[in-house]
C-alpha cells in the first residue's frame, strides 16, 4: 500500500467513526448548523465514501490460463482406468461357430471366436476387449445384423467345460441393444487375463472325461480330478477348471473409433 493511500485510508476510518458517533451526539461531531443525528451521520459517511476512492484497490491475482483441452481428463465417477488408456491393436482370431439368435423382425447373430496367440496366458483385458470389438465392427458390416455377440472363448473345443469366456461385445449400432429399447450401441466385457496351455488341456479332459465319471446324476469330481491329473501326470490339486470373472469395460466413443474392424485370421 502506498503513503497517499495509506493517509485516505486512517481519513476514511476517522470519517466513519465520526458517523457512528453523531448518530448518538451529532453536537460532538458537527460545530455548523443545527445538529441532527441524521444529519451527521450522512455527512461523515458520504465523507468516508469519497475518501475510500483514494485507497489502492487490492492487487489483482495473476492470470491462469484456462485447462487446455488436449489434457488428459480425470476419470468420471465409476469408469474403470481402462477407459482412459488407449487400447492396443486387435490379436488374430479364428471364427469357430456362428448362431442365428434372431427374434422377431430383428437381426441378431452370434460369433464364437478364438485367439491365435500361442501364449494367451500374457493376453491384457485391453487386448481381448479390442479383439471383440474389432470382430463386432466387421461382423456387423458383413453379416447385415441389427446386432451382433461376440464372444472370445479359450480353444475352439465345443465340449461343456471345456470352454472359457475370455471377452465379449455386443454392438447395435441402431441403439437398441440386446433388449431392443435400452440405448445402448456397446456393451464390452472382459476378463483380466487368457488361459494357460496347462488350463486348456484340463478343461478339453474335463469336457471329454466328464460323461465316464456321473454318480446318481451328478459328476464325482474328485473321481474325474484323479483321471485328468494323472493323464497330465500332475496331482489332483492341481487340476481346477479357470475362473476368469468378466468385467465391463468403459470406452469413449473416440476410443472404439480408433479400433479398426478386423476379420478372422482364418
Amino acid at each position: 500500500m502506498s503513503a497517499v493511500s495509506t493517509v485516505f485510508t486512517l481519513l476514511a476510518v476517522a470519517a466513519m467513526f465520526a458517523a457512528i458517533v453523531g448518530l448518538f451526539k451529532p453536537a460532538l461531531v458537527m460545530r455548523w448548523g443545527k445538529p441532527t443525528r441524521l444529519k451527521a451521520f450522512l455527512v461523515y459517511f458520504l465523507l468516508m465514501a469519497v475518501l475510500s476512492l483514494g485507497i489502492d484497490a487490492p492487487p489483482k491475482p495473476p492470470h491462469s490460463p484456462a485447462p487446455s483441452a488436449t489434457v488428459a481428463s480425470e476419470s468420471a465417477p465409476g469408469t474403470s482406468a481402462d477407459a482412459v488408456a488407449a487400447l492396443p491393436a486387435p490379436v488374430p482370431y479364428m471364427l469357430v461357430a456362428t448362431e442365428n439368435t434372431s427374434s422377431g423382425s430383428r437381426k441378431r447373430w452370434r460369433y464364437r471366436i478364438v485367439p491365435l496367440e500361442s501364449n494367451q496366458s500374457e493376453l491384457s483385458r485391453q487386448n481381448m476387449a479390442a479383439t471383440v470389438i474389432a470382430a463386432a465392427k466387421h461382423y456387423i458390416a458383413t453379416g447385415g445384423a441389427a446386432l451382433v455377440h461376440v464372444i472370445l472363448e479359450s480353444q475352439a473345443d465345443r465340449r461343456p467345460h471345456a470352454v472359457t469366456t475370455l471377452a465379449t461385445a455386443e454392438y447395435s449400432p441402431d441403439g437398441k441393444g440386446a433388449g431392443g429399447d435400452n440405448g445402448k450401441i456397446w456393451r464390452v466385457t472382459a476378463g483380466n487375463r487368457g488361459t494357460t496351455a496347462q488350463e486348456r488341456e484340463m478343461t478339453s479332459l474335463w469336457g471329454e472325461m466328464r460323461g465316464h465319471y456321473q454318480k446318481d446324476g451328478l459328476t464325482d469330481e474328485d473321481a474325474l480330478r484323479g483321471a485328468i491329473a494323472k493323464r497330465m501326470q500332475i496331482s489332483p490339486g492341481e487340476v481346477r477348471l479357470p475362473r476368469i470373472m468378466q468385467e465391463d469395460v468403459l470406452l469413449s466413443p473416440e476410443q472404439i473409433a480408433a479400433i479398426p474392424a478386423t476379420g478372422p485370421a482364418r
